[in-house]
């Protein structure tokens, strides 16, 4: 019988090997939907957040801004494009995959727990950066700011990381965050991304 194409065996302390399903669209899809909860508990009146099939987006009503995170970490084949700020039903490019054609190409797999880590935080990041640049150009000017006049205009730079079995999510320095989100449990998106 041949293994599923997305497993892949980490070495433990309890046995020599243990096998991780890195399901990167069904681990998208979690991220997306924890995202959009906690984006929403920060977004300026008037902006909202949500989650619809892996897709993270933000709108004020008329325009929005989406982040498909299952395609982010679950396709093997080309990304989406950066998003980008665009009226309802115009998309960015003819040569954007249809849901079905993204759903329907191989799965990603992950060489190693370590790299699955770093793509989750760097598509978290992503996510939170287009979030950002999507509430900037609607107030027109910097969000999240700085508490002090001076640093009005310089942005704080949206960040994810884990520390454990938690992804931490900020805006600005890691050790003095400008905004910071609760974080993600690593069982939120994957019962084998437990450390």
């Amino acid at each position: 019988m041949a293994e599923p194409a997305n497993l892949f065996c980490l070495r433990n302390m309890s046995s020599p090997y243990v096998a991780m399903n890195t399901d990167g669209r069904d681990i998208g899809r979690k991220l997306s939907a924890a995202l959009a909860v906690r984006i929403s508990h920060i977004l300026p009146q008037g902006i909202v957040a949500k989650d619809e099939k892996g897709t993270i987006y933000v709108s004020d009503g008329t325009w929005h801004s989406g982040t498909d995170l299952a395609e982010v970490l679950g396709s093997s084949g080309p990304s989406l494009p950066d998003p980008e700020v665009i009226p309802r039903g115009i998309s960015l490019s003819k040569d954007m995959p249809t849901p079905a054609e993204a759903e329907n190409r191989p799965a990603r797999t992950f060489s190693d727990a370590a790299e699955l880590r770093e793509d989750i935080a760097s598509a978290a990041t992503n996510a939170l950066s287009a979030v950002q640049d999507f509430v900037t150009e609607k107030l027109t000017l910097p969000w999240p700011s700085h508490g002090d006049a001076a640093s009005r205009s310089a942005f704080a730079e949206p960040n994810a990381e884990w520390f454990g079995d938690v992804l931490r999510l900020w805006f600005g320095e890691k050790s003095q965050p400008v905004l910071e989100l609760q974080p993600i449990e690593a069982t939120e998106l994957n019962e084998s991304l437990r450390s």
